[in-house]
């Protein structure tokens, strides 16, 4: 339970402006809105005093307090008989009841009146009078009017057409908060559901600001929000991220950084018919993984009326600033004119002589935050004063106030006491936003008074209330000045010693724990020493914990570079390295790992050389693996068995099998399994039996009994050990669906399994792979004829994607540039090719679908020695992939194409076409339907028998939809050739009437290109 004072507006009867997002209905016609909750402005007590006036009405009266309240920080909750005044209930409507205290701290801004012990409020005064020596800084706006404007037509924009983005943007001191905080009046004056979160400067969280905007966003929408296992788990993470969850812990930083996208762009998407204002600030201090979430959700806001303000300075560019959607809010230094108005605002003068405005407007050049400090430092050395409507002269060229902005601040630090300038230094390493008791605590028996001096005199300012008492810097500036030029690198490593070693007294072995990485980002700034090991070692498994991966790998190589890294955390410091692609320093790492490395001292299954073996079959170098692998295996042989190798022999097999080289591999696969023999159910089993599937689904076996074989093996596994399937069992099924369509044309069962696979890494969270996925459920589709569903599959990716196109999406573009060819859309076509050659993959199968598309491309063209020759380069690839399956049909394919460019078939290539036809293939396989559709291209030019009847072979069997089309057309073809018109007119009629079926799956803006497709050619 957490204790805190809050402003609260209590409400009864119908109240107009109830503010969901901060109010609580506590019952029918009773409303609490607490001010301060998440962010203590300036003006909250101004703010709750204008709203509890505006409630005023015959059916409603209100009051306004401020509590020190009891709460639960994760769901809180108010009580009206606690926070309601006792004498309100005997209050008549239209009026408001004011706390004393209250009223005679704003009795300048707003007419009070005390009867009978009760203090109402009347009205606001016309004239605000000065506080403390100058006006709030939340009083009347100077010099940005145009620019609030602008705000509000954004606004309504967003609102009316679709949603918008927009930067204020200007250096420190130009008035971007002021603006923010003049445009937060308007939305609260009209209603507009908002939310604020800012980026604080060193920070080490993740996601800060949209986490401060997700909290009281998921309370607001409760209702409306409905979300998965894994989501819910996701969501936890961002909100709670020190707690305890299992489900992220087993992600990969990838795949949780990729859940993170797709959960916030959900919940966006959930509420995207809501009018909402979200309100990022000082995004130039956000961290790497905001930016890219933020980069991510863009560009679909337009679907939404959702309107972005981001606040920051010019050194923030955001990616998306070429967008029709975004807007630019350039704040310029304020006008001679306009800087006149601020000084009267701010001191209430009345004349300002035109020497003295000139000096100011030509010192400050316009930025209100030097106007600010110049009168600051005229007030505080008696240069003007405050009783003195009018002002004559201010000789600044005899005052010592320097020409720039930092420099006049730093005027202001040297003027300080040394005992208050010491601990502002302390304060400023501390952070820039720190926990005011734990700042009063470090600064001493006095630190309270400390506190409350820095305060008054606006060097800090009060941050929040809810969930953290916090303070922070009053102006950026302010603490940039006090950081950069005030602190040397000996004093810094002073303090970061002091408060370390402060935090560490101050905070007991529990609290230690959830404060241990801030402890440590202290204890890293100083001479490191042999006491420190735990902490660093806590913070690292901490870090880890909470898949932070960057901060565990900093902490890590800090105890590696002080030769303080234990041997145990070894394993955790590569796996650390490597999740942050930190490439060059896990190779640097594995070699100081390697000279004590030995398989006497080295756990065969988490130690160096499992390490080494993972890292080198993921940076694909083979060869490396395989020339150490065998020496290194006879080595561990001397003290384990090959079961106890397994994981080893595992990762060494794996490097044979990912170089086709299968000879090898199954020498090695079967060589494990028969170790399990006496273990049906052993879950090792299943990785060979995976591989082997592939394995045997490339060898020319009719049946292909032996692949399904090693996959239903697998699966009765997994069925027998349901707690890891959800890990394992889409592992299987990929053999299996890949079975399905390669050998039983079998695309519906094929396109079902892909769609469980999808599901079941959507449920786990497993998102990294998750464009395979979806790149071989398009393709099940493209040869169904699913045409529509190819394109949403795509563009399912593309969303998934979106910042991280892998090897995956750019294959998948290549099969989408052969739909857009089915659909007989040339233009569209070239644009994904060109697509897909970006990705430039080294993977050979990369490379033969690139030959693949672009050879019927030159079909569609007619251009058959383009497309002989591009087959002909398919063959080469697929030859030395030992993809003995397709060799033989993609030779066919080159023979055929050949035959259309020369008009013959030359008798040499004879011999090679009975042989390859002559391969037995199952009858339900792609190898089969394609062998039909080559006789039929093959009976044109040469009569021959080749085992197969051209004139008995029917289209309509063939399961492929791809394959189906060009069977028609060719067999239309032979028939005429024959002028069989009898036969060719039946034929015609069948394949007008399966077009027909496929216009139903295709979209209606490619009707008509479809229908004139030369590659496919229309019936009649």
């Amino acid at each position: 339970m957490a204790k805190k004072p809050l402003i609260f507006v209590g409400i009864e009867g119908k109240s107009p402006h109830p503010l969901a997002h901060r109010g609580f209905m506590i019952s029918k016609n009773q409303t609490l809105i607490p001010f301060g909750l998440v962010r203590r402005k300036e003006n909250d007590h101004i703010q709750a005093l204008n709203l509890a006036y505006r409630a005023k009405g015959p059916d409603t009266k209100s009051f306004v307090v401020e509590k020190v309240v009891e709460f639960d920080e994760q769901a809180p909750a108010f009580s009206w008989e606690v926070i309601a005044p006792v004498s309100f209930k005997d209050l008549p409507n239209d009026h408001v009841q004011v706390s004393q205290t209250i009223a005679a701290t704003y009795n300048k801004y707003f007419d009070f009146d005390n009867q009978q012990g009760i203090t109402r409020l009347i009205q606001p005064k016309k004239t605000k009078q000065r506080l403390r020596g100058m006006a709030s800084a939340y009083e009347e706006m100077v010099g940005r009017q145009d620019e609030l404007q602008e705000l509000k037509e954004i606004l309504d924009q967003s609102f009316q057409d679709r949603g918008q983005v927009t930067s204020i943007i200007g250096d420190g001191g130009l008035g971007k908060t002021r603006l923010w905080i003049e445009f937060e009046k308007h939305l609260e004056e009209q209603q507009v559901l908002y939310f604020f979160g800012s980026f604080a400067q060193h920070s080490s969280t993740d996601y800060s600001a949209f986490r401060q905007i997700l909290i009281p966003f998921v309370q607001h929408f409760k209702q409306q929000l409905t979300f998965s296992k894994p989501q819910q788990y996701v969501l936890d993470y961002i909100l709670s991220p020190n707690k305890e969850n299992k489900f992220v812990t087993n992600l990969s930083r990838g795949d949780l950084e990729q859940n993170i996208l797709l959960l916030i762009r959900h919940m966006l998407a959930k509420v995207s018919m809501h009018h909402v204002a979200f309100i990022l600030d000082d995004i130039h201090w956000a961290d790497e993984k905001s930016k890219q979430l933020l980069s991510y959700l863009m560009p679909s806001i337009q679907n939404h009326n959702h309107m972005w303000l981001l606040i920051h300075r010019p050194t923030y560019q955001p990616p998306f600033d070429k967008e029709f959607f975004y807007h630019r809010i350039q704040l310029r230094a304020l006008s001679k004119a306009q800087v006149e108005s601020q000084i009267k605002n701010m001191l209430q003068f009345t004349y300002i002589s035109p020497s003295t405005l000139e000096k100011v407007y030509q010192h400050s050049k316009g930025n209100p935050f030097f106007v600010e400090e110049i009168f600051r430092h005229s007030l505080e050395n008696k240069m003007i004063s405050k009783d003195n409507p009018i002002l004559q002269e201010l000789a600044l060229e005899k005052s010592g106030i320097p020409m720039n902005i930092q420099a006049m601040v730093q005027t202001r630090l040297d003027h300080l006491p040394s005992q208050i300038f010491l601990a502002l230094k302390k304060l400023c390493i501390l952070g820039y936003e720190v926990y005011r008791e734990e700042a009063v605590a470090l600064l001493g028996s006095n630190g309270e008074d400390i506190i409350h001096q820095l305060l008054q005199e606006s060097f800090l300012i009060e941050i929040s209330i809810f969930p953290e008492d916090k303070i922070g810097f009053y102006h950026s500036i302010i603490f940039e000045t006090l950081r950069e030029n005030n602190i040397s690198d000996k004093e810094k490593q002073q303090f970061h010693d002091e408060i370390a070693t402060f935090l560490l007294s101050y905070y007991n072995t529990n609290d230690q724990n959830s404060h241990i990485i801030r402890i440590c980002r202290h204890l890293l700034k100083i001479p490191y020493q042999q006491k420190y090991y735990t902490y660093f070692s806590k913070a690292a498994a901490l870090a880890s914990q909470r898949n932070n991966f960057n901060l565990t790998a900093t902490y890590l190589t800090h105890l590696l570079k002080n030769e303080a890294l234990d041997k145990k955390q070894f394993p955790a410091y590569a796996n650390a390295l490597n999740n942050t692609d930190q490439i060059t320093e896990l190779e640097s790492f594995l070699d100081y790992w390697s000279k004590s490395a030995t398989v006497k001292t080295e756990d065969p299954n988490t130690g160096y050389y499992y390490i080494l073996f993972t890292f080198l079959n993921q940076s694909r170098k083979m060869p490396h693996l395989q020339k150490i692998g065998k020496k290194i295996l006879a080595q561990y042989r001397e003290f384990y068995t090959d079961m106890q190798l397994n994981a080893l022999i595992n990762e060494y097999a794996k490097s044979f099998a990912a170089q086709y080289q299968w000879d090898q591999y199954t020498h090695i696969a079967l060589q494990q399994l028969r170790l399990f023999n006496n273990a049906p159910y052993a879950i090792e089993k299943v990785g060979y039996s995976n591989e082997l599937a592939k394995y045997t689904i490339n060898i020319a076996d009719m049946e292909n009994k032996l692949a399904l074989n090693f996959i239903n093996k697998s699966i009765r596994i997994l069925k027998k050990k349901p707690e890891i399937a959800y890990i394992k069992y889409q592992l299987i099924l990929l053999p299996y669906a890949t079975f399905q369509t390669v050998h039983r044309c079998n695309y519906k069962l094929s396109t079902s399994l892909w769609k469980k696979i999808i599901e079941i890494r959507v449920e786990n969270g497993i998102l990294s792979d998750l464009d395979n996925a979806y790149s071989k459920l398009l393709i099940n589709q493209f040869f169904s004829g699913q045409y529509d569903a190819c394109l949403e599959s795509y563009k399912k990716t593309e969303e998934l994607t979106q910042g991280n196109r892998t090897r995956f999406y750019y294959n998948m573009t290549f099969w989408l540039s052969l739909v857009y060819l089915i659909l007989g859309d040339s233009k569209m076509f070239k644009k994904q090719i060109i697509i897909a050659r970006r990705g430039r993959q080294n993977d050979p199968w990369f490379r033969t679908i690139r030959f693949y598309c672009m050879a019927h491309y030159h079909l569609f063209n007619k251009n058959y020695y383009n497309a002989y020759n591009s087959f002909n380069r398919l063959l080469h690839h697929y030859k030395k992939a030992k993809a003995n399956y397709v060799v033989i049909d993609t030779a066919l394919l080159a023979i055929c194409a050949k035959a259309e460019y020369e008009g013959r078939i030359h008798e040499k290539d004879i011999p090679d076409i009975q042989k390859w036809l002559g391969t037995k293939f199952n009858s339900r396989s792609y190898n089969h339907w394609s062998f039909q559709m080559h006789i039929l291209t093959l009976a044109r030019f040469i009569d021959i028998d080749f085992g197969i009847d051209p004139l008995n072979i029917d289209p309509a069997e063939c399961p492929n939809a791809f394959l189906k089309q060009r069977m028609y057309l060719e067999k239309i073809k032979l028939l005429k050739q024959k002028k069989m018109h009898k036969q060719v007119q039946n034929v015609l009629e069948e394949y007008e009437k399966y077009r027909k079926k496929l216009e139903l799956k295709i979209p209606s803006e490619y009707i008509k290109t479809f229908q004139t497709n030369s590659l496919f050619m229309p019936p009649l």
